[in-house]
């Protein structure tokens, strides 16, 4: 069986909604006919692939790239203070970027592919 996916692209979630709701489909099918192998492919699931390991990225390598980048900080700079001084100047560039950001209407995901005209 192929299944081609056209999304209006209206919601940002569209992808990852349309994806679990085909791997528990998937799920199903392989439970109820045994010795049947599901592949699932594709760009909705090459696009999912893209926000899983994103979301998944951001709990493990995010949080060691700061710390790594603390303990540089305090290395090469020689001074728990002065280390200290510069993660609250970068934390308040952070937070100010993202409020700005926010009330600009700027919309922080992946991107998208062009929608067709």
């Amino acid at each position: 069986m192929n299944v081609t996916l056209q999304l209006p692209r209206e919601e940002l979630d569209e992808t990852a909604r349309s994806v679990a709701h085909a791997r528990k489909l998937a799920t199903r099918i392989e439970t109820d006919y045994p010795g049947t192998a599901v592949a699932m492919t594709g760009m909705a699931m090459f696009n999912n692939a893209f926000q899983e390991s994103a979301m998944r990225d951001m709990g493990t390598l995010v949080p060691m790239m700061c710390v790594g980048i603390i303990v540089m900080m305090v290395i090469l700079l020689r001074s728990f203070s002065a280390t200290l001084s510069a993660v609250f100047v970068i934390g308040m560039s952070l937070a100010t970027t993202m409020e700005l950001a926010g009330w600009l209407g700027f919309s922080l995901t992946r991107p998208h592919p062009p929608r067709p005209r």
